[in-house]
């Protein structure tokens, strides 16, 4: 994790202060992982899960050279006793400086992830990314993800002040092990043979007459 430099972070408090007298901006920014789903084969491996934020077309303010995006945040839940733990993060190399944390509240864990630009951000008509999250299986089973802006407060603020938080919360599931139970080895050749058997005695009862058939059955 990249040392947090707590000088980086004064073109966030120049932006924050120009919040607060700078009209506030309907969010035109939206959060996404890089996948719906993910699967983790067995307890102990790992999954990468990708967090972006982009532009939503044909909102305002833009994005642009003239005024890029100098920070942003963003909040990351999940159960801290479901099937799946994160245990390691990276931040995306288009930000110079990151700061993370983890929480617990209620039965939830709570990672919060803070970015800073020094130069802006002058692109998000295409994804970017804010940081890469690794996921360990802990137990068969799966965990639901949810991304949010770290409240209270302003996160994704532009040169101008514009307030841009994301108000959208997308969810993603982790699948730890197979959706499918298969029958443990030892047992499956007893299944085999109990299905055979039982094929032979109901073939052989066909060869029989209704009147033999009935004799054989109550002579046992």
């Amino acid at each position: 994790m990249p040392p947090v430099r707590p000088r980086a972070f004064l073109p966030l408090l120049v932006a924050l202060i120009a919040s607060a007298w700078s009209p506030l901006a309907e969010a035109n920014l939206i959060f996404s992982f890089d996948a719906p789903s993910y699967s983790i084969a067995n307890v102990g491996s790992s999954t990468t899960v990708g967090l972006y934020v982009s532009e939503v077309p044909g909102t305002l303010p833009n994005i642009t050279a003239a005024n890029p995006l100098l920070t942003g945040g963003v909040q990351l839940t999940f159960a801290s006793s479901g099937a799946a733990i994160e245990t390691g993060f990276t931040t995306s190399s288009a930000w110079d400086n990151s700061s993370f944390g983890s929480a617990i509240s209620g039965s939830n864990t709570v990672l919060s992830l803070t970015v800073l630009s020094l130069f802006g951000i002058a692109d998000l008509s295409k994804p970017l990314l804010l940081g890469s999250f690794t996921f360990t299986g802990e137990s068969l089973g799966s965990t639901s993800v949810l991304a949010s802006t770290i409240r209270p407060g302003v996160n994704f603020i532009d040169r101008n002040g514009d307030n841009l938080d994301p108000t959208n919360t997308p969810t993603a599931l982790i699948r730890v092990g197979n959706s499918t139970t298969v029958p443990e080895p030892s047992s499956l050749p007893l299944a085999i043979i109990g299905a055979a058997c039982g094929l032979l005695w109901f073939s052989d009862r066909r060869l029989l007459s209704p009147k033999d058939f009935l004799k054989s059955t109550f002579d046992r």
